[in-house]
């Protein structure tokens, strides 16, 4: 269901760094990342892992058409994907 980030292109971290601690380079549980259906952006937060590179999360909104729903997803409703799926994380 979910766009598959091209291989060689990896994951967008965004977030405040502290300088002296490493740079954030995996998902961790909490964390909010955004997804793709096509050009429609998903944003899904409180994130938790499920498993090897696999995760779940709640949708909690679309850009750019800022629907309530796009397509069979709807706000609030959890979905499962997995890390090759997911575009930025902050």
């Amino acid at each position: 269901m979910f766009t598959e980030r091209p291989q060689d292109q990896g994951i967008i971290f965004v977030g405040h760094h502290v300088p002296g601690k490493a740079i954030k380079q995996s998902i961790s549980a909490g964390d909010s990342v955004t997804l793709r259906i096509g050009e429609e952006r998903v944003l899904v937060r409180n994130v938790a892992p499920t498993g090897r590179d696999r995760f779940k999360g709640t949708i909690y909104g679309f850009e750019p058409s800022v629907s309530l729903e796009h397509g069979s997803l709807k706000l609030e409703q959890e979905v499962q994907f997995q890390e090759q799926h997911v575009f930025g994380c902050s």
